[in-house]
């Protein structure tokens, strides 16, 4: 996408709609019809091709501009009732006319009121009497800023517009190496990355089924793809171990929490004096940490009981268990979901949040559809925040 260029000398004649180039819009406001049709014309002459609105007073001004979409209003000063000072003030609650340019007439010299009008936003103050040439040049100018301004606006407008792209492009390639890497370290011990996929999305569902927001959600969603990431640092030979596990081997296994968090929890900060902020591999390394702490204090590695584990490790916890259970393992068969259902309940204030167990019981045929998934889909933000 390119940038449309800014014209160095805009027309002050045309303006881009819709159903694409007009003649711009001066709106006039005076309170006498003979000076409205004096400017009349006096435009006629100069052979401006303006589209120009008269308006008899300040109400009608601003109502005519309003519909219009006025470029430039040009008001009379001093008026009967509402003066070109009110019609300033009142500008200012009408979106569509802001920073609209406004040419004011006077034939007052006192210097305040001219003061107060350019405070009050006026572009410029015209003398009374005003000649032709003079009324035409400042209105000419007033237009050229108004272009200008609108091609300020689009060219900013469009550079949002590429910097929301770019930041989008960027949180998926930071998804997809998330994912990837998840991926990488559960299928180590693993047939297939399906359990990521699994565990991840009964946690987003759990998130939301207790009231958090969708964006604390979808980052417990991402962040717990990673909650196996310490797993790196066990040797294959434990992991795959098809018998019980000797307490050595108990004790090694129980090790990938503190590497998880050690991995997770290196950041560009640890190597340079600025700290950078990643909410994602912030709570990424905290449910590394936490995710097998039971509620009654008694898991690993930190011995944490109740709300002094991070909430994320307690949904986490009951996600990971659940998907364990109702799938083969190679030290155990696969349980039935009804069965993994039935253990959880009955951990309910033993290993899980009592809370969050409630919440896993309501969710029960969405969760025994999503457990029967032997695919691995793969995370979307799209498909999550949805």
């Amino acid at each position: 996408m390119q940038l449309s260029p800014i014209d160095a000398n805009p027309t002050s004649l045309e303006r881009s709609t819709e159903t694409g180039v007009s003649p711009a819009i001066v709106v006039f406001v005076d309170d006498e019809r003979a000076v409205l049709d004096a400017i009349r014309r006096t435009l006629a002459r100069s052979h401006q091709n303006w589209d120009a609105r008269f308006a008899k007073g300040v109400g009608d001004g601003l109502r005519i501009a309003e519909e219009a979409r006025a470029d430039v209003i040009v008001t009379d000063m001093k008026m009967p009732g509402l003066t070109g000072l009110d019609l300033l003030e009142r500008l200012r609650d009408i979106p569509s006319l802001a920073g609209v340019p406004v040419v004011m007439l006077t034939g007052d010299t006192d210097a305040h009121l001219k003061r107060q009008a350019l405070e009050l936003g006026a572009l410029d103050l015209l003398a009374k009497p005003i000649a032709a040439d003079d009324l035409v040049a400042r209105i000419s100018s007033a237009l050229r800023l108004r272009a200008t301004e609108r091609r300020l606006r689009d060219v900013n407008l469009e550079l949002e517009q590429r910097v929301r792209e770019r930041t989008e492009e960027l949180e998926r390639s930071k998804l997809d190496i998330v994912w990837r890497l998840a991926r990488a370290t559960e299928l180590r011990d693993e047939d297939t990355g399906a359990h990521v996929y699994r565990v991840a999305s009964c946690c987003h569902l759990l998130a939301k089924e207790i009231g958090l927001d969708a964006n604390h959600a979808n980052t417990i969603y991402y962040a717990s793809t990673l909650h196996d990431a310490g797993k790196i640092g066990v040797p294959d030979s434990i992991l795959r171990k098809t018998g019980p596990l000797t307490p050595q081997e108990r004790a090694i296994i129980e090790t990938h929490c503190e590497i998880g968090r050690e991995i997770l929890g290196q950041s560009i900060a640890t190597h340079t004096s600025k700290h950078v902020a990643n909410d994602l591999l912030d709570v990424a390394a905290e449910i590394a940490y936490t995710h097998h702490e039971r509620w009654d204090g008694g898991g690993y590695p930190l011995r944490r009981a109740g709300d002094d584990i991070p909430l994320s490790g307690r949904i986490v916890a009951i996600a990971d268990v659940l998907d364990a259970l109702t799938h083969a393992r190679p030290y155990k068969p696969a349980f039935t979901f009804d069965r993994a259902s039935e253990i959880i309940r009955e951990e309910a204030g033993k290993h899980f949040d009592p809370e969050i167990v409630e919440a896993f019981s309501r969710l029960g045929p969405q969760l025994r559809d999503l457990m029967a998934c032997e695919e691995d889909e793969g995370p979307s933000i799209q498909e999550v925040a949805a």
